[in-house]
């Protein structure tokens, strides 16, 4: 309604001088806030068309209105509604609009109650100002930085004629001055610092205005009280006058002793470095040296030249490659900042290197790693002293393990010739006393064909604890290295018939080629397993025989599994390896074989146990020290 009586009684003037209004954007707009006249700037700005407009409210394409702050803004706080509310004039009121998806847009807002046919409407007037608020914002910005920056500032700002006169300062701090104000503004920096010192002042600005550039030099205070203070004198050009130019006073009294702390801290690391017991190296991320004292390169024989064509890898032995590129990245991951390793070098004359390497890492202002230092410690006669000493104790640990094995053989041989000598010995005895009673030849006969018997019997027992003796009272074991392929075939050729005629299948499998190790041992024990294995054989099973060498644990092994006829652990566990101890009837057997490989083992400082069940077979292992 209202916007065809506006169409009716308004006139072309009046709609014509709304159209060219200049850049200025309107909307005319009844006491419901509906928008019923808009101009083409005020469309454009809002992006609205003929159609789009009229009966549509104002608070709507205001709705998301800010104040300079960009504080968001109520209904009842636009300038319009004020004008609506109140018939108040707004003139000129700036607010933060956000028209659809275009960035925040500023706009300097006038509202007016006008009349047209005794009807009363609002007039809302807008400039787009969004350009101007913005380079203020960013002009409010650079001041509040500059007046922080400034405010920050603890040096002392002198505007300084050519000639050396004090034209005006700046300072934060008053108590910097040397002097108040009133009594150096005006005056020349010669006469204020007569001497050297005052012309070194002036001959500086002259050369700053002169090469316009910046310039620079240190000086000790020349007032008593202050004799201790360093202060640095920066003469800058002022680009907007040739004539003038700023001196910045700076006190570096810190920084002076900073920096002499900082010399006296480098002269050790160099004296440190140079004249150092330990070979020091400096190294850099890609693994050659910047610097090597000359410890270090007596102790490889490589010169600094050499050293730093060379990676380090290349004077490293192959066997510690890895670790050492292990430490190296956790140096550069930052994983962590030093390690301690023992690893070899490759002298340049061809021989291994022992050494103790330390290795920590030199950060930059940004936490990276700029270069390694190196502390090399030759330990090489320490290495060998160790391994002398380590075997040392490996000899004395058999003998200690051979000791106690003898003693504990002895108490079991002690019990051996008491139990098995008593029997023949008693025997002997009572057929003695028989033929000297006997009645008639045929007993007598009889009685000495019995004393014989139990002599035969004696004398085996006698050969078996000789034979037990000999292997104790070994003194002299000298070991070589045997080689498990050639023991293998040597003794398996003393069962050749005995393999053909049970059709016995042997696999040998001997990832370790040899150990050193007492030779007469090894044949024994190698000659006793497979002896057994082929000896307890299931009938109608073809025996198969397993022989294995291997690493476990970082010690030599050696393993013997058969199918044969096992032995029943449960019973006979605690038994296995005792002098004259059988576990199965029918069979040639004596109990000596597996007492006698126990002792063997074990006397080196070996061990030896069996895994075993009835029917299945059976497999010893052997652990060599």
């Amino acid at each position: 309604m209202h916007s065809a009586e506006l169409q009716n009684m308004w006139n072309d003037a009046i709609l014509s001088s709304m159209q060219n209004i200049g850049k200025e954007g309107v909307f005319i707009v009844d006491f419901e806030g509906n928008i019923v006249r808009a101009n083409k700037n005020a469309m454009v700005t809002f992006g609205l068309n003929d159609e789009k407009y009229q009966g549509r409210s104002c608070f709507e394409l205001f709705r998301f209105s800010y104040a300079e702050d960009r504080t968001p803004l109520d209904q009842k706080e636009l300038p319009f509604s004020i004008t609506l509310n109140g018939g108040k004039t707004i003139e000129d009121q700036i607010l933060g609009v956000t028209i659809a998806d275009k960035p925040l847009a500023w706009l300097s807002i006038s509202s007016q109650l006008i009349t047209v046919s005794d009807m009363e409407y609002v007039m809302i007037r807008f400039f787009n100002v969004t350009g101007i608020i913005t380079k203020s914002q960013k002009l409010e910005k650079r001041k509040n930085q500059l007046d922080e920056i400034l405010a920050s500032i603890d040096d002392m700002i002198f505007e300084v004629s050519a000639a050396g006169v004090i034209l005006n300062c700046w300072t934060n701090d008053k108590d910097q001055l040397f002097y108040e104000p009133s009594l150096f503004l005006g005056k020349n920096l010669e006469a204020l610092f007569p001497g050297e010192l005052g012309r070194s002042f002036v001959t500086l600005i002259k050369d700053a205005l002169s090469k316009n550039k910046s310039l620079s030099m240190d000086y000790q205070s020349p007032v008593q009280v202050n004799s201790g203070l360093w202060y640095r004198m920066q003469a800058r050009p002022i680009y907007s006058s040739k004539d003038k130019a700023a001196v910045v006073i700076t006190d570096i009294t810190n920084r002076k002793k900073t920096e002499e702390a900082v010399r006296i801290n480098e002269q050790k690391f160099n004296q440190a470095f140079l004249h150092s017991g330990l070979g020091m190296a400096l190294v850099d991320t890609d693994g050659h040296c910047i610097d090597v004292n000359k410890t270090l390169t007596k102790m490889l024989g490589y010169d600094l030249s050499e050293m730093s064509r060379m990676s380090c890898c290349e004077y490293t032995h192959p066997d510690d490659l890895l670790l050492i590129e292990e430490n190296i990245k956790k140096l550069k991951s930052l994983e962590s900042e030093s390690f301690t390793i023992k690893k070899r070098y490759i002298h340049k004359e061809g021989h291994y290197i022992w050494c103790l390497l330390t290795m920590s890492t030199v950060f930059n202002q940004q936490g990276e790693p700029v270069f390694f230092i190196a502390q090399v410690q030759d330990i090489t006669l320490y290495s060998k002293y160790v391994q002398t000493l380590q075997r040392n104790n490996r000899q004395l640990e058999i003998a200690t393990i051979d000791l106690e094995t003898k003693l504990r053989q002895l108490e079991e041989f002690n019990q051996i010739v008491a139990h098995n000598l008593r029997g023949p010995a008693g025997n002997i005895q009572m057929l003695v006393a028989e033929i000297e009673h006997a009645e008639n030849e045929n007993d007598r006969k009889e009685c000495l064909q019995l004393l014989q018997s139990s002599s035969d019997g004696l004398i085996a027992i006698m050969e078996e604890l000789i034979e037990i003796l000999e292997v104790r009272g070994s003194k002299s074991l000298p070991f070589e290295e045997c080689n498990f392929e050639r023991l293998y075939k040597k003794t398996i050729q003393q069962f050749s018939a005995e393999v053909y005629a049970k059709g016995a299948v042997i696999e040998t499998n001997f990832e370790v080629n040899s150990i050193s190790y007492s030779r007469i041992y090894l044949e024994s024990i190698m000659h006793n397993l497979i002896s057994n294995a082929l000896k307890y054989t299931i009938p109608g099973r073809k025996p198969h025989i397993y022989i294995k060498s291997y690493v476990e644990e970082g010690k030599s092994c050696l393993s013997v599994s058969d199918n044969g006829v096992g032995i029943d652990l449960e019973r006979h566990g605690a038994h296995i390896f005792k002098f004259r101890k059988t576990f199965h009837t029918g069979y040639d057997s004596k109990g000596i074989g597996l007492f006698m490989t126990r002792h063997q083992i074990e006397s080196l400082g070996g061990r030896i146990y069996v895994e075993s069940e009835p029917d299945k077979g059976s497999t010893f292992y052997i652990q060599f020290n």
